[in-house]
């Protein structure tokens, strides 16, 4: 088991396809004052021999190391990783070869239906006229509100949705049902793997950015009650 240190706060961010990690990811790193890694750029800094565009599966000791060798390249004042552990094979290795002071403390999952994520994601449309992203899906219904994401007016006067938005050609029914089933197999067993350990803080963004100064508030008071725990027991360790 990870050796908590109550002086550390390196996180995890979980979230299914869809979910929004990328950008409450963002947040959540400007407000707690962390850095936020995603797996895919460390491996790429580290590893550049290495095409992830292939789609080929990395081996989970290559992960490991490559994740490893970014963070001791970077500030070691805590961290948010996108991406990692992304099986319990790569859990169990940082938990056997990293430095206890560079191993992740606490997951943080945001907890959106499979329903609301293929929505979103087959709502997102991509405008070729400026390169802004956007989405025309809003979800409302089962307590979420989510509404489209739409600029306030054309980005340039000659923009039309109609001709000008295009959709990713991976976003389609098939590919998003597929991604999430993966996520799942995946994902689910690292979830349990924090939560048998009393390490998992679940978010459900009901009301989507509307609701952030909330959701970083439930952050920061269970980071918070997190780590007075975990300093009383390195206490009672010391008494012993």
């Amino acid at each position: 088991m990870t050796i908590l240190n109550s002086a550390k706060r390196n996180l995890s961010l979980i979230g299914p396809p869809g979910s929004g990690k990328g950008s409450y990811g963002k947040h959540f790193a400007r407000a707690l004052q962390l850095p936020i890694y995603a797996v895919s750029d460390l491996i790429r800094q580290c590893r550049p021999d290495i095409d992830l565009s292939s789609g080929k599966l990395v081996d989970d000791r290559v992960v490991s190391e490559a994740v490893l060798q970014g963070l001791k390249a970077s500030p070691n004042d805590g961290f948010i990783l996108d991406g990692f552990p992304r099986t319990l094979q790569q859990a169990a290795l940082m938990e056997e070869t990293w430095p206890s002071s560079f191993q992740v403390q606490a997951a943080i999952k945001l907890a959106v239906p499979d329903s609301v994520c293929e929505t979103k994601l087959l709502g997102r449309r991509l405008c070729t006229k400026c390169g802004e992203n956007y989405n025309v899906n809003g979800v409302h219904w089962n307590g979420w509100d989510l509404p489209p994401f739409l600029p306030k007016r054309p980005c340039v006067p000659q923009c039309d949705p109609n001709q000008d938005w295009i959709t990713r050609e991976d976003d389609t029914p098939g590919v998003v049902k597929h991604r999430l089933k993966v996520y799942h197999e995946n994902m689910d067993p690292i979830l349990e793997y924090f939560e048998a350990q009393n390490r998992l803080l679940k978010l459900q963004p009901f009301h989507g950015y509307n609701e952030l100064p909330t959701l970083v508030d439930t952050v920061q008071k269970w980071l918070k009650s997190h780590e007075e725990e975990v300093h009383v027991e390195e206490e009672i360790a010391k008494a012993l």
